[in-house]
């Protein structure tokens, strides 16, 4: 009996300190994170997006449930104008936090910035004389609208005449919040 109350109660102090231990992060790893995330920091305000961009993925490896860092790498890539990338960079930050709004956001606007730039290329291609494209054009006046667009004609587009699209920002006043409702959240 009493090799059995040993053994019981080796077993509960081993599964004690396992418990004990996974609760408790080294204070070196913990200073080491901190200190990565005030230089990712720095470097996202200070636009060096490359290097922001590599030290917030080692953040996001090192803590899984870290959405922040997800939303600073894809708005590095939307400065970048890799709107791929930011797309992928939010749904990733999406997936650790559906609730987090600034990725919902950014993501929706890179989204509609894209599909104003798929409307005004497909509007500037459709023949205006062929009515089976009305709905169309339609559709894409629709879009364009909303971006303050304007479809350029053939000629316009040889001439190299420059296309009005929306602006990607990502240092957002709350005057321009409020007057475009267009730029990039933090």
């Amino acid at each position: 009996m009493r090799i059995i109350v040993k053994s019981s109660v080796r077993v509960t102090l081993a599964a004690l300190l396992l418990v004990l231990c996974g609760c408790v992060t080294p204070v070196s790893n913990t200073g080491d994170v901190l200190a990565l995330d005030s230089s990712a920091d720095k470097a996202y305000i200070e636009n060096r997006c490359d290097e922001a961009i590599a030290m917030y993925r080692l953040l996001a490896m090192q803590l899984p449930k870290n959405a922040k860092s997800l939303l600073r790498i894809g708005n590095c890539h939307a400065r970048n104008l890799r709107q791929d990338d930011a797309i992928l960079a939010y749904k990733e930050a999406l997936a650790r936090d559906p609730y987090y709004n600034s990725a919902w956001y950014n993501l929706g606007l890179i989204q509609a910035q894209m599909l104003g730039q798929t409307m005004a290329e497909m509007g500037s291609y459709i023949d205006p004389a062929d009515s089976s494209m009305d709905a169309m054009r339609t559709l894409s006046q629709v879009v364009l609208e909303a971006f303050s667009i304007t479809i350029k004609s053939e000629a316009q587009r040889s001439a190299g005449v420059p296309q009005s699209l929306p602006a990607v920002t990502t240092e957002v006043t709350d005057k321009e919040l409020k007057d475009k409702g267009s730029a990039v959240n933090d």
